[in-house]
């Protein structure tokens, strides 16, 4: 919420998560804006595809508990490496998403 929380989005397929952030009053639930699933136990996407050919990828989330609280985005590991090496949290795979 402009002016009372973070200024950023967040994104999350975990009702729970969703959940959590909605009771802190600081966000604004802006619906449901893209199609993501659930990693599979061992962190993998595969098992989401419906179709020949299809190819679901992970999408990191990585955490900036520092100046503006922030957080990124990306389907590349090695830029969540790159993250955690400037102080950023690495908080793993938040969902699979349909890749290119």
């Amino acid at each position: 919420i402009p002016g009372v929380g973070p200024d950023s989005h967040f994104f999350t397929r975990d009702r729970s998560e969703c959940a959590a952030v909605d009771r802190s009053k600081k966000w604004l639930f802006e619906g449901v804006p893209f199609w993501a699933g659930e990693p599979a136990a061992d962190g993998t996407c595969t098992h989401l595809a419906t179709r020949p050919g299809q190819k679901n990828v992970p999408l990191y989330r990585a955490w900036r508990p520092f100046g503006d609280s922030n957080h990124r985005f990306t389907t590349e590991r090695a830029v969540v490496e790159e993250m955690t090496a400037k102080g950023w949290v690495d908080e793993g795979i938040a969902m699979c998403v349909r890749g290119s």
